[in-house]
């Protein structure tokens, strides 16, 4: 992996360099002689924006999945070789088991719970949702 590139709420951007496959230095040539070709590939990794911005097309297909997995509460990264994109990667923090009960407690206090974070709006209402955050408190 060279020419490592980081954007901070975007993704990465590394410039992927296969092992060596020997090729035939001429077909028939009967010398057994070959030569080491390397492929490189521009790999990126991060959310739909980085992708627009690297020409990456995410499939309408791979949308929806996208979809499914922020609806369970992962927020989701793409990985594309090139142009295409070839992975969904979801990922999600484990909500403690006495946060639900925590909320509660507040609330019964008399507290306006509010969940204010940087994921997508569908992330941000599933994991709400787990705690017992009302939809009209999160902020994303």
């Amino acid at each position: 992996v060279h020419e490592m590139e980081a954007v901070p709420g975007r993704g990465l951007r590394c410039l992927w360099e296969e092992a060596p496959q020997l090729a035939a230095a001429g077909a028939g040539a009967g010398t057994g002689a070959g030569t080491q070709q390397q492929q490189q590939h521009v790999v990126v990794v991060g959310n739909l924006q980085w992708m627009a911005d690297n020409g990456v097309v995410v499939p309408a297909a791979a949308r929806v999945d996208m979809a499914h997995l922020e609806v369970g509460g992962c927020t989701v990264v793409v990985a594309a070789v090139g142009t295409q994109a070839v992975a969904l990667v979801g990922i999600a923090d484990e909500i403690k088991p006495e946060a639900p009960r925590a909320v509660a407690a507040l609330q019964r206090m008399g507290m306006q719970v509010w969940m204010v974070t940087g994921d997508s709006r569908r992330v941000a209402l599933a994991v709400a949702a787990q705690v017992g955050i009302p939809r009209s408190c999160v902020v994303s």
